[in-house]
């Protein structure tokens, strides 16, 4: 029989696990600042490569983003994230300042996301 505490339960992370991951998704967002300069097709074309980068190359170069306990939901969340970026970028009207809204979702992506996530790991009881 299993004990109660290892039938599916998340193994435990220590609170130093997610800083790395969480500065990642933060840092990130600087990215963001370049949106103004380049086209949109441009835009959308980066976030498109980097749906297979994540999810291929990434891991195998940081593997400490990609922790073993979370191998399936963080290649997924690396995946959803240019792809959510794509979407934004594809939502955003057209014009002079069509940058605006996918530098908004980038923001609530990485920089409220990852600050949130940080929050989490530091005050956990």
């Amino acid at each position: 029989m299993v004990p109660e505490q290892d039938r599916g339960a998340a193994p435990e992370r220590s609170r130093g696990a997610e800083f790395p991951r969480k500065a990642a998704h933060i840092a990130f967002f600087t990215w963001a600042f370049l949106l103004p300069f380049i086209p949109p097709l441009a835009a959308l074309a980066a976030a498109c490569a980097l749906i297979p980068v994540n999810a291929l190359l990434l891991p195998r170069l940081l593997p400490s983003l990609f922790p073993a306990h979370r191998s399936e939901n963080g290649r997924l969340e690396a995946i959803h994230y240019p792809a959510a970026l794509a979407a934004c970028i594809l939502a955003a009207p057209s014009g002079d300042r069509w940058y605006l809204l996918p530098a908004a979702a980038w923001f609530a992506l990485a920089v409220v996301d990852g600050c949130l996530g940080l929050a989490h790991a530091r005050f956990r009881s």
